[in-house]
């Protein structure tokens, strides 16, 4: 359960196209559509000459082959284009992608806390031979998430209400959501972490009274694509895996530095863990945020740093918007819907720089239908962008978050509505999607966004 720009890139709900605003044009792609700065209003297509020729030296293979059927290495089509380096040539085995728990233990002035993190990976070359002998024959996942929701800790942090006791929380198994067409997510508990110098790394921060599966869905596809993924639980997750101290006499939370316990505390932990225990050497780092975790996002590392803020502002929280904006410094996506309950449009705009470039669904559908039905496009996004969902159907707070994590809240939580409802505490738009149950929806538009961005700013 967070404009006035050389460039600017709208993108289609259903991630199958990208219509991008330049002054620069960058090289010719398949199905990209350009618009001067100085003529935002109206398109142009780029003739696609490469690709014509392409196609034109296609056609001369296969008429030769034709012509010299003694000369050839008979086969189909697509291989005699493949063997001439002018048709890719398509993967017919899944990826092999490892889950893995790490016990994170903080250090004593932390009162050794132990956070639980998820992870996501492939493993090293020689593992990965291993895992896909064993696992392609099955043609599925072989591991589930242990994932707890407890009332208590609900009740506590949205009401302050402390007495309800600790066992009304309910545990589920949760099942991957990635298709096994493309990725088998198997147990990663005796695997070693990635310590090749070529893997990214992304931080997953969940938001207010979320989980470290609620953007495991995401974490699933990025590391089907090389990322290594690490979502740690925060203090103010529902699942209340580990017991935060109680404060002493004085008013001061024993053993705990400077009094509290806090993301940063357990993101500096993690990195570092990452470094001497996981012997992780990322070649760069960045992070996603939900809600509470864009700030999270924009208060983690340093403008090397990569940053996507989802259902939140890509601002830090304890500043008044507009103009007096830092830099963050790195590239920075913001993904927010106006269907939001959390976010109105007012709140928004304040929130937003003015150096932030504005990606404007309408756009892209208003000229989709002059473009292709190819549903991968290559572009380009700026250092700083934000798309804004406005649109009857566009989601709400927790659309964003996988299915499976937001099933097992409604399962379990329903009956709980109109008591929150009657006692005016907050329920983060749980209401919408027990009408809406649009994650899978919402992941087909956003899913492909994100992975874009982190490819093309840390890959």
């Amino acid at each position: 359960m967070s404009c006035i720009a050389s460039s600017v890139v709208l993108l289609h709900p259903c991630a199958s196209a990208l219509v991008a605003h330049t002054n620069v044009i960058p090289p010719t792609v398949p199905n990209a559509f350009f618009v001067s700065k100085n003529n935002p209003g109206g398109f142009s297509f780029v003739q696609q000459d490469n690709i014509q020729r392409q196609q034109q030296q296609q056609q001369q293979v296969l008429t030769t082959m034709d012509m010299n059927k003694n000369n050839w290495n008979y086969g189909s089509e697509q291989e005699i284009l493949q063997q001439q380096g002018l048709k890719e040539k398509k993967s017919d085995t899944v990826s092999i992608v490892a889950y893995k728990e790490f016990q994170l233990r903080l250090p004593p002035e932390y009162g050794n806390t132990i956070v639980p993190v998820a992870t996501w990976f492939q493993p090293d070359e020689d593992e990965m031979q291993s895992q896909k002998q064993q696992q392609q024959l099955q043609g599925q996942h072989n591991v589930q998430y242990s994932h707890r929701i407890s009332v208590p800790r609900i009740a506590s942090l949205l009401a302050g209400i402390q007495f309800i006791p600790p066992f009304v929380a309910k545990d589920f198994t949760l099942s991957p959501t990635i298709s096994t067409d493309k990725s088998i997510v198997v147990e990663g508990q005796n695997l070693s972490f990635p310590t090749s110098t070529d893997r990214p790394v992304v931080i997953l921060a969940h938001g207010f009274l979320g989980s470290r599966y609620d953007l495991s869905h995401l974490a699933e596809e990025l590391a089907s694509q090389g990322f290594v993924c690490f979502s740690p639980e925060y203090p103010e997750s529902l699942a209340s895996s580990y017991v935060i101290p109680d404060k002493n006499k004085d008013g001061e939370e024993e053993g705990l530095k400077d009094g509290r316990l806090d993301r940063t505390t357990i993101n500096q932990a993690l990195l570092q863990a990452m470094e001497m225990e996981m012997k992780v050497r990322p070649t760069s780092f960045g992070i996603v945020g939900h809600s509470l975790g864009c700030g999270t996002a924009t208060s983690t590392g340093d403008d090397t740093w990569t940053r996507v803020c989802i259902a939140g502002p890509p601002v830090r929280r304890n500043m008044e918007g507009g103009d007096n904006q830092p830099d963050l410094g790195g590239n920075i996506l913001g993904i927010v819907s106006l269907n939001d309950g959390l976010i109105t449009r007012s709140r928004l705009e304040s929130m937003i720089p003015m150096d932030f470039t504005r990606l404007e669904e309408e756009v892209l559908l208003e000229s989709s239908s002059s473009s292709s039905s190819s549903s991968s496009s290559i572009f380009a996004f700026p250092k700083k962008s934000i798309l804004i969902l406005d649109r009857p159907d566009a989601p709400n707070h927790i659309s964003f978050l996988a299915g499976n994590a937001n099933d097992a809240m409604v399962s379990f939580l329903s009956p709980l509505l109109p008591v929150a409802q009657a006692l005016s505490i907050p329920v983060l738009d749980f209401d919408k999607y027990k009408t809406s149950r649009d994650s899978d929806a919402t992941a087909k538009v956003v899913i492909p966004i994100v992975s874009a961005f982190l490819r093309q700013n840390m890959i």
